[in-house]
């Protein structure tokens, strides 16, 4: 449920020196995270940014439980393939449309954030394929 929030909380940690380097980053994008009110969920209400993702990951295993027969037998082929998915529909594109497209990330950074997102996507994945064998 909770599993693509704690990766984004390791990705984003593990990432925000480079993110939010005015060196490399655009200015538009350190801005609406540190200083253009409304300031993002995740800066100002954590918990309430964890309840949204619950209420997303409760999403993710219902449509997993409903494609489960599809995907291959192994609980791991079966997680990755899921967090494929997730990841190619989700992840790739929220990255496109926002840090990218509205707010100028560079390409550099935009494709790090999208290629972190794939373990958060396979981690999410693996848990599902775990939780509902």
């Amino acid at each position: 449920m909770t599993a693509a929030f704690l990766g984004f909380i390791v990705l984003f940690a593990l990432a925000a020196p480079l993110i939010f380097d005015p060196n490399i980053q655009s200015a538009k994008l350190i801005a609406v995270w540190q200083t253009l009110e409304p300031l993002p969920l995740l800066v100002t209400n954590p918990l309430l940014f964890l309840g949204g993702t619950a209420i997303i990951g409760v999403g993710h295993g219902l449509v997993f439980a409903g494609i489960v027969r599809g995907l291959p037998e192994s609980i791991l082929k079966r997680g990755f393939v899921f967090g494929l998915v997730v990841w190619a529909l989700l992840f790739i594109f929220l990255v496109y449309f926002t840090p990218f497209n509205l707010l100028g990330a560079p390409l550099v950074l935009a494709s790090m954030v999208i290629i972190g997102f794939f373990f958060v996507a396979q981690v999410e994945g693996l848990i599902l394929s775990l939780v509902y064998g």
